[in-house]
This record gives C-alpha cells, sequence and structure tokens, in this order.
C-alpha cells in the first residue's frame, strides 16, 4: 500500500531541511491532526515541531490524501529552557507525541537535560521529554517542565537524549482503568554507542496530571523487547480502550544491502499494553493479527514432543502464527525451530531455559550467508503455573514472538536455502508435554503476498577454501606481509566498531561466531600513514571461478586495494578499493575465464593521509583440489 506523503518539505515550510518522527491524534469531527519534527538549518538548534491537518472535516476520505500544513510551528526550542537539573538540550527538540484529555491537549517532545557554557555544553544530566499544554493543537502551547528523567550516571542504559517519547494509559485485566501509565523511551547517544538503535525501555507509573509529571513505580528503566531490533516506539488508545503500541523494526542490513534491496526496515505488529495482576507490564499482539489467519495446518493436542515433530514434518512455511502451550516437566530447556532446512544447516532457535528461567532466541545457524548478522538474544521470564505459553509470528525475515503474555521478543532471519521453512521442537534434559500447539498459514495484511525473489544458489562443493579466508584464527596465519609496517596480527580485530562510529558488518559464520576481519587502520604502526602490501598464498583456481569478498576504507583505486594476482606473471585480474567508509560491502569478481590459473590475493595499501588504509574479511576463492 502506498499513499501520498502527507507532509512535504518545502523551501518556505515548516521543515525546509526534512520532516520527520511525531504523532498522530483525531480532533473530533474535524478529523486527523497530525504533529511532526521541522528541520531547518538556518535556526540556531535546526528541530522544533510543527502540526498538519487533513482534509477529513470537509471530504470524509478516509484514505487521508490532502494535507495542510500550518506556517507556524507548534513548539520551539529557546536557549535556557529549565528542566529538572539543568537546562533543556536545544539542539535535541524532537518527536512530538500528542493526545488530548478532558479539554486539554498534552505535548510530550524528547530532548535531554544538560549544563551550558555560553553555547558549549559542559556536562549531560540524561534523557528526557519535555511536557506542553494547550486548549488546541494550534496552541499556544504552555511549557510546563520535564515529565521525567534519567540521571545519565546513575542510569546510563536510557541514554543522553530520549528519543519518540510515549505515554500511555495501562489497563488492567478486563480493560478496566488502573490509574497507572507507561513511558516508553528509544535511548539516543551524541556520539557512537553500541547499544544505539536497539532497545526501547519503559516505566510503569503514575501520571500527575496537574503537575505534568510522571511518578515511576520503579527506579530502573526495563527492557520492552528482548530481541534488539525493535525500535521507534509510538502508540494510541484504541475506541474501546486498548493501549496500542508499534514500532519500527530493524533490518540489521548494511548499506549495500539496503542499496540492493530499496527498501530499509518494517513496521511490526502493533501490541496491546496492560497491567496484570501482579502489577507487571502485559504485552500481546493485538487482537486483530488473529484475522491475518488463513489455513490451519496443524492442531496438536495433549502429545510428546516426539509425536508432535512426527505431525509437524509436513507443515511448512515463512508466513505463519503458531501458538504453543507446553509443559517443561523435567526439561531443562524447550526449543522451537523455525525457518529451518531439512539438514539443519539453516534454523533459528526459540528457546526456554528452565534453569536460568531465560527466554532467548538463537540465531547462530539462521543463515548461511556470512553478511547476516547473527547472535544470541533473550530476557528473563517466569513461567506461569508450570507452563510455557508461547506465539510466534513469522512473517518472511519478520519474527516476532510473544511469551507467558509478559514478554516480546523481535528480530530478523534471513536464510538462504529455499528449503529452509521447517519448523521442529526439542527438549533437552528431559521430557516436556505438548498440551497444545497449532500452526495457521497467515495471510497478507493487504493483498497476495510477493514471494520472495530469489534464494542463494548453492555454490561449488568439490572445492577448498583459501586458508585463513576471514581471518579466523585472530592473527595473518596463511598470509605473508610482502612490505611494509601497515599489516600485523595486532590488524586482526573483532570489534563491531571503529571506535567513532560502526558497525563494520564484517562476516559473522559459524566457523567465528566473534566476525574477525583485517581493519587496515592500526595506530600503533602509524595509522593512516603507515604503507605495506600484504599476500595470500597461491591457489589453483577451481569450481566456479566466482570470487568475492568484504571490502572497505579509503577509495584510491591506483594505491588503496584488494586485487586477485595471477601468479605466472603477476598480472592483476581484479581489484577493489574502499569508498571513504569503514563499513564493509560485498564485491563479486567473475573469473571463470581463468579457472585453472594459479593466483593469490593481495591487500595493498600505498596510500598514506586521510583515509589511508584498507579493510578486508572473508575473502572466498574456490580453490581447486589438487
Amino acid at each position: 500500500m502506498t499513499c501520498p506523503s502527507p507532509s512535504p518539505p518545502a523551501g518556505d515550510s515548516m521543515g525546509p531541511d526534512g520532516c520527520w518522527s511525531g504523532s498522530a491524534y483525531v480532533d473530533g469531527d474535524r478529523g486527523p491532526v497530525l504533529f511532526f519534527t521541522g528541520g531547518d538549518d538556518r535556526l540556531p538548534y535546526r528541530q522544533r515541531t510543527g502540526l498538519a491537518v487533513s482534509s477529513y472535516a470537509t471530504d470524509r476520505d478516509t484514505d487521508l490524501p490532502t494535507w495542510t500544513m500550518k506556517s507556524e510551528p507548534v513548539t520551539e526550542a529557546p536557549a535556557g529552557l529549565p528542566a529538572g537539573p539543568g537546562t533543556a538540550w536545544a539542539e535535541n527538540f524532537r518527536d512530538p507525541f500528542v493526545w488530548e484529555e478532558d479539554g486539554v491537549w498534552y505535548q510530550l517532545v524528547g530532548s535531554g537535560i544538560v549544563d551550558y557554557d555560553g553555547s558549549q555544553v559542559t556536562r549531560k544530566h540524561g534523557g528526557t521529554a519535555l511536557v506542553y499544554t494547550a486548549r488546541r493543537p494550534e496552541g499556544p502551547w504552555k511549557y510546563r517542565g520535564p515529565l521525567h528523567w534519567n540521571d545519565l550516571a546513575a542510569r546510563p542504559e536510557p541514554g543522553e537524549v530520549w528519543e519518540l517519547p510515549v505515554l500511555l494509559p495501562l489497563p488492567g485485566p478486563r480493560g478496566r482503568r488502573t490509574g497507572k501509565h507507561i513511558l516508553l523511551i528509544s535511548p539516543w547517544w551524541e556520539s557512537f554507542n553500541t547499544n544505539a538503535v536497539k532497545h526501547t525501555y519503559y516505566w510503569i507509573g503514575t501520571f500527575d496530571k496537574r503537575e505534568c509529571r510522571f511518578v515511576p513505580d520503579h527506579e530502573e528503566p526495563r527492557e520492552f523487547d528482548f530481541g534488539e531490533h525493535f525500535t521507534g516506539p509510538s502508540g494510541f488508545v484504541t475506541p474501546d480502550g486498548r493501549s496500542v503500541v508499534f514500532s519500527i523494526t530493524q533490518d540489521r542490513r548494511s548499506e549495500q544491502q539496503h542499496a540492493q534491496s530499496g527498501w530499509a526496515h518494517n513496521a511490526g505488529m502493533p501490541v496491546s499494553v496492560s497491567l496484570r495482576q501482579d502489577k507487571t507490564l502485559g504485552v500481546e499482539p493485538i487482537a486483530e493479527a488473529a484475522g491475518l489467519r488463513g489455513r490451519r495446518l496443524a492442531k496438536i493436542r495433549q502429545a510428546s514432543v516426539k509425536e508432535a515433530n512426527r505431525r509437524l514434518a509436513g507443515v511448512s512455511g515463512d508466513m505463519l502464527d503458531i501458538e504453543a502451550v507446553i509443559e517443561p516437566r523435567d526439561a531443562t530447556t524447550i526449543a522451537l525451530a523455525v525457518r529451518a532446512s531439512a539438514d539443519g544447516s539453516e534454523q533459528t532457535l526459540l528457546s526456554y531455559d528452565t534453569t536460568e528461567r531465560r527466554f532467548s532466541i538463537d540465531r547462530r545457524r539462521s543463515s548461511l550467508d556470512p553478511d547476516v548478522r547473527k547472535g544470541v538474544h533473550g530476557g528473563a521470564v517466569e513461567l506461569e503455573g508450570g507452563q510455557l505459553k508461547l506465539r510466534v509470528l513469522l512473517d518472511r525475515s519478520m519474527l516476532e514472538a510473544y511469551v507467558n503474555g509478559t514478554n516480546s521478543l523481535t528480530s530478523r532471519v534471513y536464510p538462504t536455502r529455499k528449503d529452509a521453512t521447517g519448523l521442529r521442537l526439542t527438549a533437552g534434559g528431559g521430557s516436556a508435554r505438548v498440551v497444545s500447539l497449532d500452526v495457521w498459514r497467515m495471510n497478507g495484511a493487504y493483498d497476495n503476498p510477493v514471494a520472495p525473489a530469489a534464494y542463494d544458489p548453492p555454490r561449488p562443493m568439490d572445492v577448498d577454501a583459501l586458508p585463513n579466508h576471514d581471518f579466523a584464527t585472530g592473527d595473518l596465519t596463511g598470509w605473508t606481509v610482502v612490505s611494509g609496517t601497515t599489516f600485523s596480527d595486532d590488524n586482526v580485530i573483532t570489534r563491531t566498531d571503529w571506535g567513532w562510529g560502526g558497525p563494520f558488518y564484517q562476516s559473522e559464520t559459524e566457523g567465528d561466531p566473534t566476525g574477525h576481519h583485517l581493519w587496515g587502520f592500526n595506530p600503533n604502526a602509524g595509522g593512516d600513514d603507515a604503507v605495506g602490501v600484504l599476500r595470500s598464498v597461491t591457489v589453483t583456481l577451481g569450481g566456479d571461478g566466482v570470487v568475492d569478498l568484504l571490502v572497505s576504507g579509503g577509495n584510491d583505486p591506483d594505491r588503496l586495494y584488494a586485487a586477485v594476482v595471477r601468479a605466472d606473471d603477476q598480472k592483476v585480474l581484479a581489484k577493489a578499493t574502499g569508498r571513504g567508509t569503514e563499513q564493509y560491502r560485498r564485491v563479486v569478481f567473475d573469473l571463470s575465464a581463468h579457472i585453472g590459473e594459479r593466483i593469490y590475493v593481495e591487500v595493498v595499501d600505498k596510500a598514506t593521509g586521510g583515509w589511508g588504509h584498507i579493510n578486508v574479511d572473508d575473502v572466498n576463492v574456490p580453490v581447486r583440489r589438487e
């Protein structure tokens, strides 16, 4: 489904340099109003909030194709705005979340609290949501102070700035009012942080409408989703009183993969949040998700794991809705494998450890593609009445799991094999009982789903690999330093970032899960000013003759490159340089015309100064077996 942009930025608009995140609300008969962040680089602080109004009041068109952007800002961040222990960080003022209650409009704006010395930030206290109130969307809006904030020194997890703050009432069992609210935020840091764009945190507490303050029931921020892909929360209250949260599901792919596929990230399944009887958070997919169920593929009751697997043998798919209730009994682990190939070379495990009381996802074998992110993620979950209650929504690469109605886990899987569509159960350390297990085909929400375009073709099996092609040994074993000082064992690292940014997106495989790679920038050996040449062993090119590798770093095809060289006459058959970025891209050379020739791979750094380095990983050469 495609829609026209409601607020295209223009030079004389509220957002000449871009319009981005905010929220919408239905203003009675007037229809929806849209609050957004407007970017204007001509302003001292570049960000402010704006308003757009739909034409619904006059045309009653529920597709909402026409919007009018108001020319005046809703709120701006003036210098010296007092906020808690310091001043609002005026350079970070975005993501309005708006609602109306008892005739009063409330607006939260994501920001941080800092100390200034003139125009310089001298101390960061933590993130916050600034509160404004008004009698109508157009204002005037009155500043009411910070809703809540985190003490960065004591609680660093929520970051230096809160992005996308959301405040929603928490209904109790059967929808009754509880007087409690949930405050959700996405953390942001000014400098690179390895936790950025991975987490959403929340607090349960009370909203004091008179003082416009949020009083948390617990000081520690809690993780909303265990999968490190659930970000960008927003939400609303439905006409029947449910509080619904929706999100951006990160795809964890490189910029090269984004460009090649034509898309990046997508919306996750909306979830209903509530307050359980034990005063903890309840999280479940919205009831409407069940409306996507198609044909039932399995209905299993009171079965052993062995019997359940026998009946699951004929069930497969990459768009499935799964519900299971399992009693672990004396088993120490229960695991459901999804997107599993017949031989198990690709599978993703959703598992519960009864000893650690931990629910997790294991993606270490989710894909044979070395460029796909892998790993294990999870969090603490208590069984309910001795049972594990699991709901899994599988939608191509999307995997969303909900356990015992208390926690969610959102992730991504990118199998390469066409047969990676199977389901399997396992019980480790003892026997378990499958109380119930139902599987439905999941239909598309809008129309017929488009089938995946292609799967990776199998690579030649009757070949060997280039020795230490992915630097998995942690050093330069199998490689020779021909000259210079820029390459040494110190260059082989497992870091996912380069200190001032990231990620590298280096190769991750089952044989090298920590992701060793060759970073050409060695600060202990001259950094960008060092030069040198590194060479692999000489091999005979075999198989299909296709060579591929990851490369990044400086852009200088004459002095900075990775090359395939013919050994007999030192002719460069193919080479690639970086593109002025540390993030890897996959380069493919079709050298089928040179099958049977003796070749080696050479990494050359003859450049000095800025970006005078080259990075290499996962050099795949089909080596003919002698």
